[in-house]
């Protein structure tokens, strides 16, 4: 729903499937997204913290946390997270077209 303009909702049924899966690595990436795009920081930090502690091998949480620095001007702080992403899957498409914002 993200992409229909409609944050608030949802990051109701982003919360509603962590709810229902509380370790999943999809619902934990999507609850965090949706938290920032509504202007809830500091729970999507919380939970980009808990994707990568519970999935370490997994980018997205650098993401998240990219996404967050690169919205509060601090630049330097999303690309090192981004490098961090990248580090971890080189492959990850979604952390180079982030990086390519953060250059624009």
């Amino acid at each position: 729903r993200l992409a229909q303009g409609r944050p608030e909702e949802a990051r109701r049924h982003f919360e509603r499937a962590l709810a229902l899966a509380p370790d999943s690595a999809d619902a934990l990436f999507d609850a965090a997204r949706s938290n920032l795009a509504v202007g809830r920081v500091d729970e999507a930090l919380a939970l980009a913290e808990r994707l990568r502690d519970l999935h370490p091998g997994d980018p997205r949480s650098h993401v998240v946390v990219a996404t967050e620095r690169a919205g509060a001007r601090d630049l330097v702080g999303a690309l090192e997270q981004l490098e961090r992403a990248l580090a971890i899957d080189p492959t990850y498409g979604h952390a180079h077209a982030e990086l390519g914002k953060v250059h624009l």
